[in-house]
């Protein structure tokens, strides 16, 4: 028989939509320079994160406790000019994806628009 561990005591999952140019395995190898520098390697130890590649960006796995201390390495890794750009923070990675496509399809249809304007000027 399986143990189950009670949702009480699961731990709460977030996921971030990373942005950037750096290719998948850089950004990872970047992301833990970052952390080990900011907190050390115990606080890079206990900063659980899973890097999952997606079609047009990085999405970060990682625990509701440890968000705080990864955010602040990504604002880190910018500042060393990597350019990168957070677009979006969910519970469950399908609301993520759902978010960041529907914020991509309003800065796409706004840019459209936009260029339609100047075109005809």
């Amino acid at each position: 028989m399986k143990f189950k561990v009670p949702i009480s005591l699961r731990h709460r999952r977030r996921y971030i939509y990373v942005s950037t140019s750096v290719s998948h395995n850089r950004f990872r190898e970047e992301l833990t320079s970052s952390l080990k520098k900011l907190f050390g390697e115990v606080g890079l130890s206990n900063t659980p994160v899973k890097v999952i590649q997606d079609e047009d960006g990085i999405i970060l796995r990682t625990y509701h406790d440890s968000m705080s201390k990864l955010l602040v390495a990504i604002y880190h890794m910018s500042l060393n000019g990597i350019q990168l750009e957070v677009w979006g923070v969910s519970g469950t990675i399908n609301k993520l994806r759902e978010g960041i496509a529907s914020k991509k399809r309003l800065a796409g249809g706004s840019k459209v628009r936009g260029s339609e304007d100047h075109e005809r000027d």
